[in-house]
């Protein structure tokens, strides 16, 4: 674990970029959300050979579990996907 300067200036960095947590969160979430569909558009139509592709992927990837998670836990009844992206978001250029 860094010091409390070394959080202070990651969190610096990622207010600079994002703006703030939640937006870094819808940030990265979108992220994983486009990648998934890219995958999605290479695979079968046959859901008997998606479902085990979409559970294999699931269980590689528990920072993808965390995430919905997260977004399913939001208590203001607004999930961070549906509220408009304010970001100054690098991912995107």
């Amino acid at each position: 674990m860094g010091s409390p300067a070394g959080r202070r200036s990651t969190s610096a960095c990622s207010n600079h970029y994002f703006g703030n947590k939640e937006q870094l969160f819808r940030a990265v979430l979108r992220h994983k959300i486009e990648e998934r569909r890219a995958w999605a558009a290479n695979l079968s139509s046959d859901p008997a050979e998606r479902l085990p592709f979409w559970f294999k992927t699931a269980c590689a990837d528990p920072d993808w579990i965390r995430l919905l998670e997260w977004e399913a836990l939001q208590g203001d009844g607004q999930k961070v996907m549906m509220k408009p992206n304010g970001a100054r978001n690098r991912l995107n250029g």
